[in-house]
């Protein structure tokens, strides 16, 4: 569909990412429904022709930096944000993915950024219900504008993967009568791969039972101290950043993958190793219980903290039967519906 003859123009920040194809599909699927977004720019939201900004993840933009140059970054986009919302009368819509930034960040640019989607955000949308009442609670000037809940769509049209699964467990020296508990993804410290180290190292070292980590371990003293203790209990480890297609084949040469968060709100990551027909092992916090409900919670499990040696054996000896249900994760079933919410409050 051609931008300018579309029905709904928006600006999307971001349109893509490079690590995370939730936005592409969401994207993709909106313009079959007539919502056509472009990737967002400042000189499009002071002058630009569009009918309304979508923002994901605003506090990245003070991930990382130091104090000054976070409130700079972060008066900037509540500056841009309000142009966009009370000069150009534009709606402004927060898919609300977290409540607080992931990474360290400046207090003062942390109050900026959520100073400025309160004073800017027309509207929001949460990827579930249990999203929605801690929104809400944390952010109580949420509630009485108009939302949504629209659930967090499957992957599985954007990863392709080929070799056979023997194939990659062999090159991984893994053999078929073991059993591969995996990490897979970023390990940043709220996602928890020590934790998963630890109770692994607790009492199931052996040689029937074998863990494997994979993707980028962050340059800190976080990522030193992961490195020795992964080292320590005999851990595959494959340190670099995943291709889709590489991503595509370790989860599926895993017999259970376990995300032992921190802190969560909600989790695209959970679904991906769930698409190629490996069970997830997460805590029963955030969103996660809701969507175990809804793809099955012989695939989806979770565990009351801590996680331990026990939990473990426990996922280790549960074999999964049947198939999750992802059905209800279909992008145009989700793209219908919030292409609804976005032309009534464009055309409210």
């Amino acid at each position: 569909m051609n931008y300018q003859n579309a029905e709904i123009r928006v600006l999307a920040w971001p349109r893509k990412t490079a690590d995370n194809p939730y936005v592409e599909l969401l994207y993709q699927a909106l313009s079959a429904e007539g919502i056509v977004a472009r990737e967002f720019s400042i000189r499009d939201a002071l002058f630009g022709r569009y009918d309304a900004v979508h923002v994901h993840w605003p506090e990245g933009i003070i991930s990382g930096r130091g104090a000054i140059s976070a409130v700079i970054a972060s008066s900037a986009q509540f500056v841009v944000l309000g142009w966009a919302r009370h000069v150009r009368r534009k709606t402004v819509l927060w898919t609300v993915h977290n409540l607080k930034p992931h990474a360290v960040a400046p207090r003062l640019g942390e109050l900026v950024v959520y100073a400025g989607l309160r004073a800017s955000i027309s509207a929001s949308i949460c990827l579930s219900e249990f999203s929605r009442s801690e929104a809400n609670r944390v952010f109580p000037w949420l509630a009485g504008r108009p939302q949504i809940v629209s659930l967090h769509g499957r992957y599985g049209a954007s990863l392709q993967s080929e070799p056979d699964r023997s194939e990659i467990r062999t090159g991984l020296g893994v053999s078929e009568n073991e059993f591969l508990i995996a990490f897979v993804g970023r390990m940043e410290p709220y996602k928890g791969p020590d934790l998963l180290a630890d109770a692994f190292d607790a009492s199931l070292s052996s040689g029937t039972v074998r863990l494997l980590f994979a993707g980028r371990i962050p340059a800190s003293a976080y990522g030193e101290e992961l490195r020795a203790t992964l080292s320590r209990v005999g851990a595959i480890v494959e340190d670099s950043q995943l291709s889709d297609e590489r991503f595509a084949d370790l989860v599926r040469a895993a017999d259970l993958v376990v995300y032992p968060y921190r802190r969560i709100l909600n989790s695209g990551s959970i679904l991906m190793p769930l698409e190629y027909g490996t069970p997830v092992l997460s805590p029963a916090e955030g969103s996660i219980p809701e969507m175990a409900s809804l793809i099955g919670e012989d695939w989806l499990r979770t565990y009351e903290r801590p996680l331990t040696a026990k939990v473990l054996a426990a996922g280790v000896a549960r074999p999964a039967s049947g198939s999750p249900n992802l059905e209800v994760l279909d992008w145009g079933v989700i793209a219908r519906s919030l292409a609804r919410f976005i032309r009534q409050l464009v055309r409210a």
